[in-house]
């Protein structure tokens, strides 16, 4: 679980790797909005509510 929630983290950039300044944008390839942002803390809430 920790694992999945630090690479989240990375994608959403509030998780640095090493000392690299790395903007990161993730979409759906039919839709070019960021899907990025809040997916650290959507995984964290659902392992929450349903462990």
């Amino acid at each position: 679980m920790d694992a999945v929630s630090n690479i989240l983290g990375v994608l959403d950039g509030v998780v640095s790797i090493g000392e690299e300044d790395i903007d990161i944008k993730v979409s759906i390839s039919d839709n070019n909005k960021p899907i990025n942002g809040d997916l650290q803390d959507l995984f964290l809430e659902y392992d929450e509510e349903y462990r």
